[in-house]
């Protein structure tokens, strides 16, 4: 392989240690991500998101919503539940 037009080889260490930085790279990036997903979970959060639920079951049982509504809203508030368990798994519902 060579690089541009200067002429020098790259060797497959070369490659494949680009190649490994780069992975590494990702699993460093996606690792903080979850990192602060997961511990940005401060008691008014867990508040904050069991009260959007709590709409959302609110709103999907609503007696003016359309059935076709209602069961996409339902839908999404077991959408929701389902992330807030895996957010908070010590939480109960």
């Amino acid at each position: 392989m060579t690089q541009g037009g200067e002429g020098r080889q790259i060797g497959k260490g070369g490659c494949l240690g680009l190649i490994l930085l780069s992975i590494l790279f990702a699993v460093v990036v996606f690792g903080s991500i979850i990192y602060v997903y997961r511990h940005n979970a401060t008691p008014a959060n867990r508040a904050n998101e069991q009260q959007a639920i709590d709409q959302c079951l609110a709103r999907a049982n609503a007696p003016e919503t359309s059935p076709a509504d209602r069961q996409a809203l339902m839908e999404n508030c077991q959408e929701m539940q389902k992330q807030f368990l895996m957010k908070y798994p010590d939480a109960a519902r």
